[in-house]
């Protein structure tokens, strides 16, 4: 177990609770995450978990459905639930609060690897593993070196196309409702490149060994056609969306190389983006993606990795080269 000094306490707000799934949303688990796996990684600790009032009050087991999930996503593949974490209710006048001892890993934890795979059966994409990203940084492969090739609205009807489909309301609202039109074409840019998870999409084509593409449009009207075309904020200008939407995407990307390449890629290299023309201002959107060999992550930083410094008591990332030599040394 840590130190007196390895104690932290994290307040748990219902907003930070989905009604339905009764899960974490993204933004709390991730904060979970990084305490959970900060003190895993620095020899153990504390922390209690101040509960929101109104949480837990129909489900005496949300304790359970909410947090005891995040907390089996910070154990190795090799581990239980008891090698660790163990927790109970704390003693607090009306208040709901937990204990939960963090025990130390012998495996370095990351709070979130940033990187994808394709999974069809699941959502499309899926979390890497380390033993993956291993594969990917340090093993010889082969791969494709040709660049991102846009392949076209007849790649649509192949097996292996990757499909994003924007649902038609929210399509409507981003752009339209809008008066002014910068402020709507930011805002039409983001959604493409953040609602749609266009960066883990693009982290998870690029581990192909031909790469692929990436489309993104709304339900087809009729049944001869399966995807639609997004209305464009801009008449007649689509070349500069194109433009706008590449750098974007780059911002939220990193690529590092194979320890065995000679290839070292920017974000710009590894995808191209076209959009196609399906009626008066409208089109689909293709990011074409290159095989890298070595791997993309959907975040500039890399994995989100963390330890506890210990002169300032604070959770402090990783560097990418760091976490190379604790993760996979």
């Amino acid at each position: 177990m840590g130190t007196e000094d390895d104690v932290f306490f994290i307040h748990l707000h219902q907003a930070q609770v989905d009604r339905k799934t009764k899960g974490m949303k993204p933004s709390a688990e991730y904060q979970f995450k990084k305490a959970l796996s900060s003190m895993r990684n620095s020899g153990g600790g504390v922390l209690f978990v101040h509960v929101g009032k109104g949480i837990f009050r129909e489900d005496k087991d949300a304790f359970q459905s909410t947090v005891v999930p995040v907390l089996g996503a910070m154990l190795t593949e090799e581990e239980i639930m008891s090698d660790g974490f163990r927790w109970h209710r704390a003693v607090s006048e009306g208040e709901q609060v937990y204990k939960v001892d963090v025990l130390p890993s012998e495996t370095f934890i990351s709070a979130d690897l940033k990187t994808k795979l394709l999974a069809w059966c699941v959502d499309k994409h899926v979390t890497a593993s380390v033993e993956k990203l291993r594969q990917l940084l340090l093993s010889k492969r082969t791969v494709s070196t040709t660049e991102p090739t846009v392949q076209g609205l007849p790649h649509l009807d192949q097996a292996d196309a990757v499909k994003i489909y924007v649902d038609r309301n929210d399509d409507k609202h981003v752009y339209q409702s809008l008066g002014a039109p910068y402020r709507s074409v930011s805002v039409w840019v983001n959604h493409i490149i953040n609602s749609c998870s266009l960066p883990q999409y693009v982290t998870s084509i690029s581990k192909r060994k031909q790469g692929g593409s990436v489309y993104v449009g709304v339900t087809g009207h009729n049944n001869n056609d399966d995807m639609d075309g997004v209305s464009l904020p801009w008449q007649g200008r689509k070349h500069e969306l194109q433009s706008m939407l590449a750098e974007e995407l780059q911002k939220e990307i990193s690529v590092f190389k194979n320890r065995h390449s000679d290839i070292v890629l920017k974000p710009k290299d590894v995808f191209q983006i076209k959009i196609h023309d399906t009626g008066t201002n409208c089109g689909i959107v293709e990011v074409a993606v290159r095989s890298v060999d070595g791997c993309v992550f959907h975040d500039p930083l890399g994995p989100a990795s963390f330890k506890i410094e210990k002169d300032s008591n604070a959770f402090v990332r990783l560097s990418f080269d760091k976490w190379m030599e604790v993760a996979t040394g």
